[in-house]
């Protein structure tokens, strides 16, 4: 267990998830994944210093995002609905839904 003290003096517990040798295969995909999408991007500053850097496009890696969030559920012990919410929460904030609005539809 791993226990994380917050400043509003309570404390979280965690369990310490082992380490399943599927993870490294998951883990693995998701490196390769942003690898595979990420585009080298070079910009001048004011001070006419060149930086390059790879800017990663995330989404593209969502399924592999995914089945980690669905490996960790079990360890965690995340309900059904909690799993759920993990999945879905970043295309529904993403896109502007918000509970008012799907209320209403």
């Amino acid at each position: 267990m791993i226990s994380i003290w917050k400043p509003t003096g309570r404390t979280t517990v965690f369990p310490l998830v082992p380490s399943p040798s599927c993870w490294i295969g998951l883990i693995s995909s998701l490196a390769e994944s942003q690898k595979q999408y990420a585009r080298r991007k070079t910009i001048l500053t004011k001070q006419s210093h060149t930086i390059e850097y790879d800017e990663m496009d995330a989404p593209q890696s969502k399924p592999i995002i995914d089945e980690i969030d669905t490996a960790a559920a079990g360890p965690y012990g995340f309900t059904a609905d909690e799993l759920n919410f993990i999945l879905t929460n970043d295309v529904k904030y993403r896109f502007g839904r918000d509970t008012e609005s799907e209320a209403k539809d």
